[in-house]
């Protein structure tokens, strides 16, 4: 690979668990609104509701089908409603407190801490999400991972979300590099790769689960471990 000067991540899935993080937060919540009482099954039902529920909205998201207000507002509700919850009152109650509680979860992905220890030697990093912007900072003070990163461009602040050129741009100029010198590292090829393509940036895309697939990327990994290697 050529010789790098910036590493680009993305935050959600690549670096965060956010499977992790979120689930411990949605079974402690469900204990503490007393879900069970209100007519939900189980925690573990109503967490599958959720994120699937959760799943569609953030694609809708993405696409600019639908917005952060309206995303928020209708994930817990929806929710509720289709796990048979008789409490549509307290739903904006219970998203407002994983709001507050979610972020402040500490747990990355296997061999993130690792990795960013050992490339931080070598390379200036920065961040590039689609997360909103009064959690992403919380996620990267309370997972002890904020000091390895010069900047944090997060799509909301900067007005464009990915796989929109132009977050990808702002964040090469405001580091001071050229596309070429860089690489991005994400686990999303609709958002992070694709972006990275547009503008020109080498790209690893990231894929845990080893789902198949028969897209075309630069390089594949399954272990962040595998950076260690590459970069």
């Amino acid at each position: 690979m050529p010789a790098y000067r910036h590493i680009f991540f993305d935050l959600d899935h690549t670096l965060w668990d956010f499977h992790k993080n979120s689930e411990e937060t949605l079974h402690e919540l469900y204990h503490t609104f007393n879900l069970s009482a209100l007519g939900a099954k189980s925690a573990t039902a109503f967490i599958e509701t959720y994120k699937e529920i959760n799943h569609h909205l953030w694609d809708g998201y993405h696409k600019g089908t639908i917005t952060k207000e309206q995303l928020r507002h209708s994930r817990f509700r929806n929710a509720f409603k289709s796990s048979g919850i008789n409490g549509e009152h307290i739903a904006d109650d219970f998203g407002n407190e994983y709001l507050r509680v979610s972020p402040t979860k500490p747990h990355l992905l296997p061999n993130a801490m690792q990795v960013l220890d050992y490339l931080s030697s070598k390379y200036t990093m920065s961040i590039i999400t689609n997360g909103f912007a009064e959690v992403q900072f919380v996620k990267l003070k309370h997972a002890r991972i904020e000091h390895f990163f010069s900047h944090v461009f997060i799509s909301e602040i900067i007005g464009y979300q990915k796989p929109d050129v132009r977050i990808f741009e702002h964040a090469t100029n405001a580091v001071g590099v050229k596309p070429s010198q860089t690489m991005m590292v994400g686990d999303n090829f609709a958002t992070d790769i694709v972006g990275a393509i547009q503008a020109g940036i080498d790209h690893i895309y990231f894929n845990p689960e080893q789902t198949p697939h028969n897209l075309s990327v630069q390089k594949e990994i399954f272990d962040l471990h595998e950076l260690m290697t590459l970069l």
